[in-house]
């Protein structure tokens, strides 16, 4: 499996926990993109067009039909993450889609998928509905879903296992975090620390999702 992740300067500490935190994946491929939205703030200026680019990423990845896991910086994975993706996509059909799960939609910040033929067509008509709405990924991708029946298997992970406040609180909205401490599942294979503001939050909340994940 490739772990694809993309990261721009202000996020370095967020991508140097996820890397420490994937260290069994032997197979990475991690994008430096441009600093697009200087404050590195969520829907704040160039954050949108920082997003897009990531798609663009995955539309040029090569069509090699090989497992991808695609991930925020901000997110922590477990030590047996990437067998359990493999016995997760088990029997599944070659062309799919699966996203993590935010309050009553899907999220683009964590997605598994073989870059198949089709899935890569997804990529390059995702990107393509965000440059022309000037949208990010998440936005792009539900406008895309209510315009175009896809082609390919399109679903969420399971949200015991791909968790973040969202799932938590479910079917609730969660609030912004505000450092208070939180559950995890047991079953937790990857904690996407969203549904806070900021990259110093942000690593707080991903150390504090790694330390229960270990149980440190």
């Amino acid at each position: 499996m490739n772990l694809v992740t993309y990261f721009t300067k202000s996020h370095k500490p967020l991508l140097d926990i996820l890397l420490k935190t994937s260290e069994g994946i032997e197979k990475k491929i991690i994008f430096q993109g441009e600093q697009l939205c200087p404050s590195a703030r969520f829907k704040e200026n160039g954050w949108n067009a920082s997003c897009a680019d990531r798609i663009k990423k995955l539309a040029d990845l090569p069509i090699n039909h090989e497992l991808h896991f695609f991930s925020d910086t901000d997110v922590v994975l477990s030590s047996d993450f990437e067998g359990w993706c493999e016995y997760f996509v088990f029997n599944k059909p070659q062309d799919f889609v699966f996203y993590g799960y935010d309050t009553f939609q899907w999220c683009a910040g964590t997605m598994l998928f073989r870059q198949t033929e089709k899935v890569k067509r997804w990529w390059n008509a995702l990107y393509q509905i965000c440059e022309m709405m000037g949208q990010n990924d998440q936005d792009g991708l539900h406008a895309l879903r209510s315009a175009v029946k896809p082609t390919i298997l399109m679903d969420v992970m399971p949200t015991q296992n791909v968790c973040n406040l969202a799932t938590l609180s479910k079917p609730e909205t969660p609030k912004l975090w505000d450092g208070s401490d939180f559950n995890i599942p047991s079953e937790c294979k990857a904690w996407h620390s969203n549904w806070t503001l900021g990259v110093e939050q942000k690593v707080k909340m991903c150390e504090m999702a790694h330390g229960k994940m270990n149980k440190i």
